[in-house]
């Protein structure tokens, strides 16, 4: 396959980094160097191992196998496999079956990610970043060329993604110890090119130009994304983006040490099923979390207690769809003296909102409620994360919206614990503890420390379980 290269293609080609980005906007050749790069591993390591991975079936079909085809004009077999006359052999999968190259234990010498725009989060490549175990004898070309061994690229479009922060933000290169940089001098590498940038300008056609022409005006955040490779536009309907992550960083810490206002939240979860999540906050702040997969509801309802008590806190609120109804119902029942005022609060997600914007309602339910009202408190500067509470950015910048009915709506609960292989309990917790900062909840009155030793009688036996 001879091509002529761009001298952003040529870097990406050639990159000497385990793994390279190439971010870019329409018709810079991403997807012809990403292949030309995985025919020089596969020519240059005889019984190499690749794999082309695309997020669905439709368009690892439609697009990624024919643009293989017709660039190499060679043919896929039916199994959606190529094999070189050096044993070499390129697959071609989608992200749905990447658990099956985890449990077949598959040792691969490269990977290439198509697209990587179109995933949710960096799961899947940091996934088949532990498959790169495969050995091999490279020719003495390939040697020649200074290459790793071993390599997992990505194509993209800019955008507030999941690869924002690993190659645009350096996070990826910045981990690198001293003692990894000796067995890989360079980690990562990330190269972009602009549509109109002055490399790509013979290759551009005229219609071209004037369809972007008109999409600039039309549509100009499409134009900054896909023509000037704009990072800052959110690829999906981002609730919490970037922006907005680091800003609660920033004010972490700050907005405790102003306020009094402090309760815990609770997530439970079915027995064995997910973890049950509580989180202390204050005023804002997240302060502890705590986790266990299985505990009796009368369990969570007094481990919830004492964590408000540790931080004199005035409420518990609890997730009460599905079975976090039974924690409330036991929380409802404890003495009135334990609890010394604390307001329990029913937090129903799945019931309708009631917020307006002016006459008309905005929200679906109270779950997207919760959503938003933490986003303003955010904005606003009354909202914290702890920066070393990865796993809740995560869950964070899982959450979407879409539109339903005018509603705007959260996406499923289910379809984001399918994203990130988890239930997104310490999000769930931390929006319900806005929301209940936000309706600035007060406890009854105020009741004198009681001990442990004052529990009632019905309950001791649970506190020394927990």
């Amino acid at each position: 396959m001879q091509v002529e290269l761009t001298p952003s293609q040529y870097d990406f080609l050639y990159s000497k980094a385990r793994h390279p980005a190439f971010v870019g906007g329409w018709n810079v050749g991403k997807t012809l160097v990403a292949i030309s790069r995985a025919i020089v591993y596969s020519k240059g390591i005889p019984n190499n191992l690749g794999v082309i991975f695309r997020k669905t079936a439709r368009s690892l079909h439609d697009s990624t196998l024919r643009d293989f085809e017709t660039y190499t004009n060679l043919k896929v077999d039916a199994n959606r496999n190529y094999a070189y006359p050096n044993k070499s052999v390129i697959m071609f999968r989608h992200l749905d079956e990447i658990t099956s190259i985890n449990q077949q234990n598959i040792n691969l010498g490269w990977y290439y990610i198509e697209q990587g725009d179109e995933l949710e989060s960096d799961r899947e490549f940091f996934m088949l970043f532990g498959r790169l175990r495969r050995e091999g004898v490279p020719t003495e070309e390939f040697i020649r060329l200074g290459l790793p061994l071993r390599s997992g690229w990505v194509i993209a479009n800019a955008g507030d993604h999941w690869m924002k922060p690993l190659w645009k933000e350096g996070k990826l290169e910045a981990s690198i110890t001293d003692e990894i940089r000796k067995d890989c001098a360079l980690f990562s590498q990330l190269i972009e090119s602009e549509t109109f940038s002055e490399e790509n300008k013979k290759f551009v056609k005229a219609d071209f130009i004037a369809s972007m022409k008109v999409l600039e005006q039309i549509n100009p955040t499409l134009y900054r994304q896909f023509v000037k490779n704009d990072w800052s536009v959110s690829v999906r309907n981002i609730i919490f983006t970037s922006e907005l992550i680091n800003h609660m960083f920033n004010r972490y810490g700050l907005i405790s040490q102003h306020s009094k206002s402090a309760g815990v939240a609770v997530d439970p979860a079915g027995e064995g099923v997910d973890d049950n999540v509580f989180m202390s906050g204050r005023g804002g702040d997240p302060l502890d979390v705590y986790t266990k997969t299985i505990m009796a509801p009368s369990s969570k309802a007094i481990h919830a207690v004492e964590m408000c008590k540790q931080i004199d806190g005035d409420f518990i609120i609890v997730d009460c769809d599905g079975l976090g109804i039974e924690t409330y119902q036991e929380l409802k029942k404890l003495n009135k003296d334990y609890l010394q005022g604390i307001e329990i609060i029913k937090f129903h997600g799945s019931a309708p909102s009631e917020m307006k914007e002016g006459d008309r309602l905005i929200y679906l339910n109270l779950r997207t409620e919760a959503a938003f009202v933490a986003q303003k408190r955010g904005w606003s500067g009354r909202a914290g994360i702890n920066p070393k509470d990865t796993i809740l950015l995560e869950e964070l910048k899982a959450d979407e919206y879409e539109t339903q009915r005018g509603y705007l709506k959260i996406i499923p609960k289910l379809e984001i614990k399918e994203r990130l292989g988890r239930s997104p309990g310490r999000a769930d917790c931390w929006k319900m503890l806005q929301w209940a900062f936000e309706k600035n909840i007060k406890r009854k009155s105020v009741y004198p420390n009681t001990a442990l030793s004052n529990l009632p009688r019905e309950v001791e036996a649970e506190v020394v379980s927990i």
